[in-house]
């Protein structure tokens, strides 16, 4: 990292600090008017990635949203995607596994593989920020994260991850109270619903912080406005 890299990254980063962990929607404003029309946003439909992507197209944000090789497992992420532009009707630019670009959704479970530096360095050119929902505690690109915003050495970009210090529960609580469209696999049990490799099913204390279990997180998944259950699961 050069001096100048280095240092706006401290600079961003105490900007970022300044503003506190508690919003992260105000953080990515702060991003996004950094480095506008120059930001890139990786989405797999996440639970994570459906937050920012409401945040992204309500508040009319200059980010760009694109999604790289989408073979997906699931039928039921291409649903969340298709339920995802319709209520957004935000422009998703989709790239094909060799950095083209395809014009539609495709579902090719044969070849369902995650997103590698490989299919990514296309995407990234001529940008200067890549976001993603990754959060504290997961592995983005085989690493683990130790900031919310950094350089990447490796696809030499700035990077940053707006719900680096939110909880799984947190995250759930807003996507629920936002009405965003998120995937129906996380009524069964599924955490993590992306490519292949990204999937993982519940009972793990990483995603719940150990303050609440499986039983409740499915009723409130399930019946999310039910009296009672969400002050009980907190």
């Amino acid at each position: 990292m050069n001096t100048l890299t280095q240092a706006l990254v401290a600079q961003i980063a105490n900007q970022l600090d300044a503003q506190g962990e508690a919003n992260p929607l105000e953080n990515l404003r702060l991003i996004a008017e950094q480095f506008a029309g120059k930001a890139v946003f990786l989405t797999n439909f996440t639970l994570e990635d459906q937050l920012i992507t409401h945040w992204i197209a309500t508040h009319n944000l200059p980010i760009k949203v694109v999604v790289s090789n989408p073979n997906y497992p699931f039928k039921e992420t291409y649903s969340t995607w298709a339920k995802t532009q319709e209520r957004y009707q935000l422009p998703i630019a989709v790239y094909a596994a060799d950095g083209s670009v395809l014009e539609n959704q495709t579902q090719d479970q044969a070849t369902a593989v995650a997103s590698t530096e490989e299919n990514i360095l296309p995407i990234l050119q001529g940008e200067m920020l890549l976001i993603t929902g990754t959060r504290a505690g997961q592995s983005w690109q085989g690493r683990q994260l130790t900031a919310d915003f950094s350089w990447n050495k490796s696809l030499k970009i700035f990077e940053f991850h707006p719900l680096f210090h939110r909880s799984f529960h947190k995250v759930f609580m807003e996507v629920l109270r936002e009405g965003v469209p998120f995937n129906p696999l996380h009524n069964q049990g599924y955490l993590r619903v992306g490519h292949a490799q990204d999937t993982e099913a519940a009972h793990s204390s990483e995603y719940w912080d150990g303050r609440w279990w499986w039983d409740h997180a499915q009723r409130i998944f399930i019946h999310p406005y039910t009296p009672g259950v969400r002050k009980k699961a907190v």
